[in-house]
Parts: C-alpha cells; structure tokens; sequence
C-alpha cells in the first residue's frame, strides 16, 4: 500500500475547508475505513479521524474482506474521476491518501466487495 505519513495526516487536518477533491478523498477513506457515510461527509468528523492516533496503523493494516461493500461502492464511485495529478495540485498529503485510497478499492474489488448480488 502506498504510505501516508504523519506529516501527511498533520497537513490534511489543518485545513479547515479542504477543497472538494481533497473532501472526496477523505470521504471515501472515512467510509473504506467502516464509518457510515453520514460520519464520511461530516468535517468535523473526519477531523476527528484524522486526530486519531491509530490513523496511520488503520490505513497499514487495512483488510478488503472486513470492508462494508456498500461503502466500498461509494468509495470507488467518489473517486472514480480523480487521480494523483489532480489532487497533487490542491493538496501533496491528500495526493498520497488518494494512493491509498484507490489501492483499498483496488483490494475490495479483488475480495469480491463490487460484485452486485445475483
């Protein structure tokens, strides 16, 4: 998985009204991370995770198979259009975040999360 580091978290929590792309990325971390997507869309919330000092142990030891397909779906359709170049632009941080983030995809896909039921 790609790394995120603390100084990553430390600057994406600073801000206090990200840009949109960088509150999609953030959403969509929040909701593969198993919040609901209510607590995903709340800043205040997410500033919260963001504060959490298990944060960067979550992302390393994240597991497709305990993911929420529904959130999983969210995620992917939140982050569907956005890349690394797009996000580096507005925000370094939230540019490896989006890394993450789609490798998480990535990882729900494989696991079989996407999948619409039969």
């Amino acid at each position: 998985m790609t790394t995120v580091s603390k100084g990553d978290i430390i600057e994406l929590k600073a801000l206090h009204n990200p840009p949109v792309l960088v509150k999609y990325v953030l959403e969509a971390t929040v909701l593969l991370l198993g919040h609901s997507p209510a607590e995903a869309k709340n800043w205040k919330f997410v500033r919260g995770i963001l504060n959490d000092p298990t944060l960067l142990n979550q992302l390393k030891n994240f597991h497709a198979e305990n993911c929420d397909p529904e959130s999983a779906k969210k995620a992917k359709e939140l982050l569907e259009d956005i890349t690394e170049e797009k996000v580096c632009k507005v925000s370094k941080a939230a540019s490896q975040l989006v890394n993450w983030a789609k490798n998480a995809v990535d990882e729900c896909e494989s696991a079989g999360k996407l999948k619409d039921p039969s």
